[in-house]
């Protein structure tokens, strides 16, 4: 029988453009690397003059931002297992025309999650990462923010 659980970690970007390498231990019974989830939530931030962020409504499209790139590898194995861009999603709300005001949490409608499927069979003793910062660019003259990533591995149970 396989059991899933997340293993977290939060990353504090302090400055425009700040890249971080970080790894994350397994657990010695991970037997596979089943999917990501991410998010971000802004601590403090000073616009540059003139520039307004607007979220989508339900008649207007904006674009959404990207947030960073995130890539996962595992020590000792070739290649690189997951890249990708992370982004904030500023069309949560478009097209939904409920007469009750719906807020939608972040997962409500299954976005910011990656489906992986990478064995590991008990070999790899953690992960490294390397996350880049581009949320601010070109918006921001300062931006602080916590990025969490929760990382779903399955174990076998016996």
């Amino acid at each position: 029988m396989m059991k899933q659980e997340a293993i977290v970690q939060s990353l504090f970007i302090k400055q425009i453009g700040q890249r971080v390498h970080f790894q994350m231990q397994l657990p010695h019974d991970a037997n596979r690397i089943a999917g990501l989830e991410y998010g971000a939530i802004k601590t403090t931030g000073v616009l540059q003059p003139g520039v307004i962020i607007n979220s989508g409504t339900a008649f207007q499209m904006v674009a959404n931002k990207l947030i960073g790139r995130l890539t996962l590898q595992i020590p000792g194995v070739e290649g690189v297992f997951c890249q990708v861009d992370c982004k904030e999603e500023r069309n949560i709300s478009f097209g939904e025309f409920n007469t009750v005001n719906l807020q939608p949490t972040v997962y409500t409608h299954a976005r910011k999650n990656e489906e992986l499927a990478v064995d590991v069979n008990g070999d790899a003793a953690f992960i490294e990462g390397y996350y880049a910062d581009s949320w601010g660019m070109g918006e921001y003259l300062s931006l602080e923010y916590t990025f969490h990533l929760y990382l779903w591995i399955e174990k076998c149970v016996l």
